[in-house]
């Protein structure tokens, strides 16, 4: 009997959890190569001033944009995702303080504030994940959050991960899997066009 592509997901996500773990049992902290990914992010010459950026609370297991966003804080604007009665939208953060953040539906944080940000207002996207491909595809967690928000936005969208949720392999994918326009890690940024694989920085 064949599988679905969802049961293959999960098997993807097995596999993906249990490198992410290795890798935290080996490297201690993120911080280091938070910087690196946020280095590299820093390089590429799209961030304009009044640019706005939609980043993420990262969970313990995802690199951080965080020292990206200390150095834009006075040139861009930053929205975080935030998730209320089943639908997530895209709050405004001025102050990156503990009282502007609440536990959110997935374990991390979100704004507790409601000063939502339009889809057509955000330039770029930040988008977390289990895992990507050389083709721009996304192994999400499940929910499906991502997806079905990032279906209607025009932004630019840039995959954040570590270098061991680079898959070598293609990802299942499904019709209302949304692909990103490039992807980031802490060694490498490659871009991606309707043919595939485009070039790479690092």
């Amino acid at each position: 009997m064949s599988r679905s592509v969802s049961q293959i997901k999960e098997e993807k996500r097995k596999l993906f959890r249990a490198r992410i773990r290795s890798e935290r049992i080996r490297k201690q902290s993120f911080e280091k190569n938070s910087k690196r990914l946020s280095h590299l992010l820093d390089q590429l010459n799209i961030w304009r001033q009044g640019s706005t950026i939609a980043s993420y609370w990262p969970l313990p297991d995802e690199l951080s944009a965080e020292p990206f966003r200390e150095k834009y804080q006075q040139k861009c604007r930053f929205a975080f995702p935030k998730v209320k009665e089943g639908k997530i939208s895209f709050v405004a953060s001025h102050l990156y303080k503990k009282a502007e953040w609440e536990k959110s539906p997935w374990g991390g944080r979100q704004p507790s504030g409601d000063e939502e940000v339009s889809l057509d207002d955000i330039d770029v996207f930040f988008v977390p994940a289990l895992a990507f491909d050389r083709r721009g595809c996304r192994l999400g967690r499940g929910k499906g959050f991502y997806d079905r928000i990032l279906s209607q936005a025009k932004g630019l969208k840039i995959g954040l991960a570590g270098v061991h949720q680079i898959s070598n392999t293609d990802l299942p994918e499904e019709k209302h899997d949304m692909r990103m326009d490039a992807v980031a890690t802490e060694r490498f940024v490659f871009f991606l066009t309707k043919r595939g694989f485009l070039a790479e920085v690092n």
